[in-house]
């Protein structure tokens, strides 16, 4: 079975190269309250640009199609293909679909959007959000912070949070979310099912946490990517080989400082027992590619 994943441009699992070359919106744009997340990330720099991994089988993606908007690639697995900018005459539009790709094989998957700059001078990238679809026999869980722990069906989760002796402990804030400023702060939980999706927010110039699944897995590092105070993110996706019990665990790896927190909101756990409704596909057309009609 297929689902989507809705990650915003504020989602630490993106990758903005040069960082110091993206900017978030201006609270002066007129249209900022017309993007879905209320937001952007945006350049005007050639050839930088986002890219984002994930597994699964189709990838959409959406963002500004305006007066300023210039030409950009996207590279999907190795394969390039071109894209003209905005056209007079078109209506301006936030959150157009600047890039769809349905029906992909199943499995590992990496997208890149690089900006470039037309002959009359338009070269804005701006980047609103984008949807991934991924796959599996789902049972759907929500679970809120701290320390909780609901079953339904076969699916079990539980946070449990430390903090070592003389660190900040964890906090509970807003919306019940548990919060760590402690660069020693830990949050462990176990679930039995095959994906977890991990909501929060990383807040601070630096702010990061590294991430693990199951013994042995590779270490996933997690970098804040806005300076704004974001509400919660998609900061973590990873499906299971199995269906077992996953024990997962992520933990602050910063310096001490009050100015970096990290906020753990909720999870999502997936399993095998019943089904989540799934979201349709995006429908809309992307722009055409550079040297379309």
């Amino acid at each position: 079975m297929r689902f989507n994943i809705t990650v915003s441009n504020i989602s630490p699992l993106l990758s903005y190269l040069p960082q110091l070359l993206w900017s978030e919106a201006d609270p002066s744009d007129p249209l900022l309250s017309t993007y879905q997340f209320k937001g952007y990330h945006s350049t005007n720099a050639s050839n930088a640009n986002i890219s984002f991994s994930w597994a699964g089988t189709g990838i959409w993606v959406y963002g500004g199609y305006r007066q300023r908007s210039g030409p950009y690639t996207v590279t999907l697995d190795q394969n390039s293909t071109g894209h003209s900018g905005y056209k007079v005459g078109d209506v301006e539009k936030a959150d157009a679909l600047l890039f769809g790709a349905p029906a992909l094989s199943p499995g590992t998957h990496r997208i890149e959007l690089q900006n470039m700059i037309s002959n009359d001078g338009h070269g804005v990238l701006d980047f609103s959000y984008l949807v991934f679809e991924t796959y599996d026999d789902i049972l759907r869980q929500n679970a809120t912070t701290p320390n909780s722990t609901v079953t339904t069906g076969s699916a079990d989760l539980q946070f449990h949070f430390t903090a070592p002796s003389g660190t900040p402990e964890w906090v509970i804030g807003p919306s019940n979310a548990s919060i760590t400023n402690s660069s020693a702060g830990q949050a462990d939980f176990t679930f039995t099912g095959s994906a977890v999706a991990l909501y929060g927010s990383l807040r601070g110039p630096s702010a990061r946490c590294s991430i693990t699944m199951d013994s042995g897995s590779q270490l996933h590092s997690v970098i804040s990517n806005t300076r704004a105070e974001p509400g919660a993110q998609l900061l973590y996706f990873q499906t299971a080989s199995h269906t077992e019990s996953h024990p997962h665990h992520h933990q602050q790896s910063h310096s001490p400082d009050v100015a970096n927190v990290l906020v753990i909101q909720k999870a999502v756990t997936y399993g095998s027992n019943s089904s989540v409704p799934i979201s349709p596909e995006p429908s809309e057309t992307p722009p055409p590619a550079a040297g379309s009609n």
